[in-house]
């Protein structure tokens, strides 16, 4: 879920508001605890989940690599793990470290956690964002959804609203802006309460995990507090590597390790704890912050020469949500959505009937017979978004 945040920037050269992550879980906090005007208005970034830590899909070493002429030199570069690295955190937690083992892990380097994922929204567990950062300011520029994004202005600082150019940009095109997801998620046997976050470059391990959200939503009416293992499994793809000198591009099967929500449990025993697990979190925290995704689609090869980010090739099929019953809707949730459909409509038209055809593409039925965006449910407005959105990025190129 997002927000139109209005543009804050000085100079107001441009009426495009900029995409951010809902603040639910801001608005819910701020209930509860008092809203003081004029100081809690432009502050959800204060109010999140607490984070303990991250847990990384590889670490970093030192290389010798040839310049052209023969002459070496050492770079720090990612190396390849088929595991999950843990904090220290998680390694000096002998209760965690027990659950491990006890699951038949190594629990120095495990390819299972038992997770919970913190909400029934699928956005709130994984968010994802086209973001570009520079050696020395950190994020630069950022887009939530490849239409409107927010990037800094060199000569003062400030962060301005633009249109992002998406597939279009430059940056993009370099590999300098990279599509990154972060997931959050709960490890119920560690020591302390807030999430845990793994942040990933990884088109496959996007789509992966969307699409099992999905489908366990869709089958137990319910995501958040069900207890899942959240696993690293090796997978066979096909890329492309790019030729060198005169060289063609040669195309080179690969292992790469993806990430997966994975249950040891059937069906009918999921809808079962899914059931126990029954509550209404439907928060989302709004975190803006620097990542670290150097160790996406790892391929086991010790070759120093292979390109770091070659893997950017393997790409998944995009997730699609499914159309699943959501909880009891936050405060506010409904009236941000409704005005995101709006705004998207009317930037793709004017025109009253061609507005009612694409709502009638996204909700089902006749244009004729859609209904206006005030009576849509939850579902039916979130279908709308995503097939505005989805035709927003009609020029992006597919996988």
């Amino acid at each position: 879920m997002t927000k139109a945040i209005e543009p804050k920037n000085s100079t107001g050269s441009t009426k495009l508001s900029v995409l951010k992550e809902s603040a639910s879980f801001a608005a819910a906090v701020r209930q509860e605890a008092g809203t003081i005007a004029g100081i809690d208005d432009h502050s959800e970034s204060r109010y999140r989940f607490p984070r303990l830590g991250k847990v990384h899909l590889g670490v970093k070493k030192q290389f010798t690599r040839k310049k052209p002429n023969g002459d070496t030199y050492t770079v720090e570069a990612p190396d390849k793990t088929d595991y999950f690295v843990l904090p220290d955190a998680l390694l000096q937690d002998a209760k965690f470290r027990a659950v491990l083992e006890g699951m038949g892990e190594n629990p120095d380097k495990p390819r299972k956690l038992p997770v919970q994922l913190v909400s029934h929204m699928m956005p709130d567990n994984m968010r994802s964002s086209l973001d570009l950062y520079g050696k020395n300011r950190g994020l630069k520029c950022r887009s939530f959804d490849g239409i409107v994004r927010q990037c800094v202005n060199e000569s003062t600082g400030e962060m301005i609203d633009g249109k992002c150019p998406n597939a279009e940009c430059p940056q993009f095109k370099s590999g300098d802006c990279q599509l990154i997801s972060r997931l959050r998620f709960f490890l119920p046997d560690a020591q302390g309460v807030g999430v845990w976050q793994i942040d990933s470059r990884s088109k496959n391990n996007r789509a992966n995990l969307a699409c099992e959200m999905g489908t366990i939503r869709s089958a137990c009416g319910q995501l958040a507090g069900i207890d899942l293992l959240l696993t690293l499994e090796p997978e066979e793809k096909v890329i492309t590597l790019p030729g060198k000198g005169n060289n063609a591009p040669s195309q080179q099967k690969v292992i790469v390790f993806l990430l997966h929500l994975r249950t040891d449990l059937t069906l009918r025993e999921l809808k079962v704890a899914a059931e126990a697990a029954k509550r209404n979190v439907t928060w989302t925290t709004s975190d803006v912050e620097e990542v670290d995704t150097s160790y996406d689609d790892v391929v086991m090869t010790n070759s120093p020469d292979t390109p770091d980010d070659f893997m950017a090739g393997i790409h998944g099929n995009e997730p699609m949500d499914a159309e699943l019953v959501e909880p009891e809707e936050p405060q506010g949730l409904r009236e941000e959505l409704t005005e995101e459909c709006r705004r998207l409509l009317n930037a793709k038209s004017k025109t009253p009937v061609l507005q009612k055809s694409l709502i009638a593409s996204a909700v089902g039925g006749k244009a004729v017979d859609a209904p206006a965006l005030e009576d849509c449910s939850l579902d039916q407005l979130t279908a709308i978004r995503d097939l505005l959105v989805k035709a927003a990025r009609a020029n992006e190129p597919t996988d």
